[in-house]
Order: structure tokens, then C-alpha cells, then sequence
């Protein structure tokens, strides 16, 4: 049986480490053994750019000089599955793989409902597990979160900020933002903000990992971070990481599910994305059969005990285990699955959520 595996080795941690290890700086009584290194402090700002890959980073790191002058002293964090928003930011957020959060892609099957859900749009949030920093709250830590205004009421935001304090800025004004984070770790002690910044994803899902677009803003959020890191404090630990990585989606990589005779009647749901499939089917052995003789080894074909037990997600509390498809398809390779139950990915030029290390390895910068 294949194993599911990321293209490259890692040398930091994982992405569901980085908070447990801050605590270790945040609450140094509590005998929390660091599982990442950092630099020791007792004010963070923790900025998370979004869809800034390592392999990307590296790639356009002249387009960035101050990250890129970061990254010599850098870790290379390792993202889990799917490597999709939602899925890195609550583990993230709680400390816990999806398996044990239960946001288990972009989006994905909850019984009693007639479609998928998807948890960036969903009116309501989940229950779930509680962050970690309600516990750094309540033993005194000031915790803040950084928004654009129509993030602050999200599901999302209430799933994962928990109790923290939310501060309100546009992400489409740098001064507004800079601003905000400066007054907000001016004074602090034992203070912990956090930023999620979206605009890279977005041009890469639009224009394309390399595009002039995807570059140019690149360039724009480095220069914002090179300015916040001289409005900060001295005092003040500003870590710069990311939720996942993009890869190309070439229209000749892509496989229409919708057009292969095959598989008629043997999906009833397409969930999760174009790299990371949950397929909903009454006849899940026959549909993995067929999914493997069409896809060959560019993706791993799983029925979802498969899944579970090779540890894909993590381990698996029971109750999230029916969110997870019948057959799941992870990418390695640029193979990307397009279902018309799913219009928006037919215009996508950058993907992610697969096992490449394009996808899953991510920076941990600290300035």
C-alpha cells in the first residue's frame, strides 16, 4: 500500500507546534518542552501570510529581501492534510492535526446535510476544540487578533479566536494595519497578536504561483513586514509563517470527473478541492478501483479506513471520522480533479492542498 509522504524533509517542526512551543516563552512555569526553537521573549506578533510556501519564498526571494534576509537563520515548518486553509489554521489555532480538529478540507461532508459544507462560508461555527489561548488568557496573557473587518463575526474567527481580544483593520491599508499592530504591542507584556494576511493566496489562486501579480504582491506584504518589524518595540518577537504552499494548475494537468464515463453512478458528493478529494460514493471499492486505473500514480487513492489508518489526517477522533470521503484522492503530483458540482476551480491558476513539499512546507521566520 502507498504512503502518503511530502517530497522533502523538513528541518523544523510541524505547524500544530508552533503555538505549544511559544507557550513555552509565554508561560515558562508550565513545563511545556518546546518542540520548535525560538527565540525567547514575552511579546509576539505571529503574521501568517497565506499560501507563502518555502519553495516559493525561495524561489522569488528577490522579490522579498527582508524575509529573504530571515531565511538563513529560518525553519522550514511542515503543514499537515489537507494543506488548505482551514484545515492549517485550526491546527494552528488548537495545537491538533484535522483529524482531531475536524476541519478536514476546504470543504467536506456533514451528515443530515443535502451538500457539502464549507467552513470559510459557513454561517455558523462547529463545535470544536478550544484554542489554545484561552488558557494563555486566562493565565494573564493579553491575546489580540488582527482583522479585516468582514472577517471579525466569521465562524471561522469565532471557532479559533476564542476569547481573544479582535482589533479591526483593513487589509487593503498597510498604514491602518502597521498602525494597529504597533498600538496593540506597545506596553504589553506577556502578550501574544495575531495577523492572517490573504492577499498572496488570492493572487496566486488567480493569476498563478509565478505570475507578475503573484510577485508583486509578494513585494508589497515584504515591504509591510520590513516597516512593521521597525514600528514594533525592540522588545516585541515577530514570527512570519504560513498555512500552506501553491502549486501551478495547468489546465493539462486537470481531470474532469464529470467526463469520465467510469465513475457514472459512482459519486454521489465531491467535496474538498482539486487536489485533495473527498468523494462521497455508495460503492467505495469499486470507485477507488476505478479513480486508480484513471489517475495511475499521480495521486493516492484511498478508501477511507485506508486514510485513517495510514495516518493522513492525523489520528481520527470517531466523531469527525463520516466527514472524511468514502474515497479520498491526495495529489502528488500536479494532478488536479474538477467536478462542475464545484464551478469556481475552472478558473483557478494556483492550487493547493495536496503532498507535494510545494504545498506543505511552509517558513517560520523570526525577526
Amino acid at each position: 500500500m502507498a504512503i502518503v509522504k511530502t517530497h522533502a524533509v523538513s528541518r523544523g517542526g510541524r505547524l500544530d507546534q508552533l503555538l505549544p512551543s511559544l507557550a513555552s516563552s509565554l508561560l515558562p512555569g508550565d513545563g511545556t518542552k518546546p518542540s520548535i526553537a525560538l527565540s525567547s521573549g514575552e511579546d509576539y506578533v505571529v503574521y501568517l501570510v497565506d499560501g507563502l510556501g518555502w519553495e516559493q519564498l525561495l524561489a522569488a526571494r528577490l522579490d522579498a529581501p527582508f524575509l529573504a534576509s530571515l531565511m538563513g537563520q529560518g525553519q522550514v515548518l511542515t503543514s499537515g492534510l489537507p494543506s488548505t486553509t482551514v484545515s492549517s489554521l485550526m491546527s494552528l489555532w488548537t495545537g491538533l492535526p484535522s483529524g482531531q480538529h475536524g476541519l478536514l478540507g476546504y470543504s467536506f461532508h456533514l451528515p443530515g446535510l443535502a451538500e457539502p459544507i464549507q467552513p470559510l462560508s459557513m454561517p455558523q461555527p462547529l463545535p470544536a476544540p478550544v484554542p489554545l489561548t484561552d488558557a494563555w488568557i486566562a493565565a494573564g496573557i493579553v491575546v489580540s487578533w488582527l482583522l479585516p473587518p468582514s472577517h471579525v463575526g466569521s465562524a471561522m474567527t469565532r471557532m479559533g479566536a476564542g476569547n481573544a481580544r479582535l482589533i479591526e483593520a483593513r487589509l487593503d491599508d498597510d498604514a491602518e494595519r502597521m498602525g494597529a499592530l504597533a498600538r496593540a504591542s506597545d506596553g504589553q507584556r506577556r502578550s501574544y497578536i495575531y495577523a492572517h494576511d490573504r492577499r498572496l493566496d488570492h493572487a496566486g489562486h488567480r493569476f498563478g504561483v509565478a505570475s507578475v501579480e503573484w510577485n508583486r504582491q509578494l513585494s508589497r506584504i515584504d515591504s509591510f513586514l520590513d516597516g512593521l518589524r521597525r514600528h514594533l518595540p525592540d522588545s516585541t518577537r515577530l514570527l512570519v509563517t504560513a498555512d500552506h504552499g501553491l502549486v501551478e494548475a495547468r489546465p493539462q494537468d486537470q481531470i474532469e470527473l464529470d467526463e469520465q464515463t467510469s465513475l457514472h453512478g459512482l459519486i454521489s458528493q465531491v467535496a474538498g478541492e482539486p487536489r485533495f478529494r473527498h468523494l462521497y460514493s455508495p460503492h467505495p471499492q469499486r470507485l477507488r478501483a476505478v479513480m486508480e486505473d484513471l489517475i495511475g500514480d499521480r495521486s493516492l487513492v484511498l478508501e477511507r479506513d485506508q486514510a485513517i489508518a495510514q495516518g493522513v489526517f492525523g489520528p481520527v477522533d470517531p466523531v469527525y471520522q463520516s466527514r472524511i470521503g468514502d474515497v479520498v484522492v491526495i495529489a502528488q503530483s500536479a494532478t488536479g480533479l474538477l467536478s462542475r458540482q464545484n464551478p469556481g476551480e475552472y478558473q483557478l491558476r494556483g492550487a493547493h492542498g495536496g503532498a507535494t513539499s510545494a504545498e506543505r512546507l511552509v517558513p517560520l521566520l523570526q525577526a
